[in-house]
């Protein structure tokens, strides 16, 4: 199958430098974690396997380490979640914390892979994806969607906050592991196809990002 051309840094391509404060979190240890399954459809990571309360302790306290990092500006940050269940309860929680007065905004782009036919199988069997992940980013394999698809939608994330908004604002983002990983992929120019090589974010880890790396 042929590689269909894209670039690795997806809508990123052009940027070399934020005028915003960009953080991204992963979600809190949710029930879909517990259980080991990939959950990664709409239909039911919408509306169910959210948090579980060890979870919920969790990102209280990593909620407070990214308010003292913030400070007081914190209260100004735009906070923009998946549309994920276990996303949602986890910035419903920083918010919070931090005291946001705006309210959380909800984006599908930040939403979980979708696993396609693998979704509600145990994660061990997401390993069947890797070899067509490394052989092609546009790879479909059991309907798993595509990772060039997941650069498309995380990058243009970070653009349109770029694109559409003015300087100087804090945006916290809350998403999930592949997505995020990908999104670092295109962060520091490294090959999608090996997105695995990049450390996983644990469950309630945040960074501050960079244009040009993190």
């Amino acid at each position: 199958m042929s590689i269909k051309q894209y670039h690795p840094r997806g809508y990123l391509s052009n940027i070399t430098s934020f005028k915003n404060r960009i953080f991204i979190m992963r979600h809190g240890f949710a029930e879909s974690n517990l259980a080991h399954l990939l959950v990664g459809g709409f239909e039911i990571g919408s509306k169910a396997f959210g948090l579980t309360d060890e979870g919920r302790e969790a990102i209280k306290q990593q909620a407070a380490s990214l308010k003292e990092h913030i400070g007081a500006r914190g209260v100004q940050a735009k906070i923009i979640t998946s549309d994920f269940l276990r996303a949602f309860q986890t910035a419903e929680i920083v918010k919070e914390i931090l005291a946001v007065v705006t309210p959380l905004k909800i984006s599908t782009l930040l939403r979980e892979r979708d696993f396609g036919e693998l979704n509600m199988q145990h994660i061990t069997r997401a390993k069947e994806i890797e070899p067509h992940d490394l052989a092609d980013p546009n790879s479909t394999y059991m309907r798993v969607e595509p990772l060039t698809k997941i650069l498309e939608r995380v990058t243009r994330q970070i653009y349109e906050i770029e694109n559409d908004s003015e300087s100087g604002h804090i945006f916290i983002l809350i998403s999930h592991g592949d997505p995020i990983r990908i999104l670092m992929s295109a962060l520091t120019n490294h090959p999608i196809q090996r997105f695995r090589e990049i450390p996983t974010f644990k469950n309630g880890e945040w960074q501050e990002f960079n244009a040009c790396g993190i």
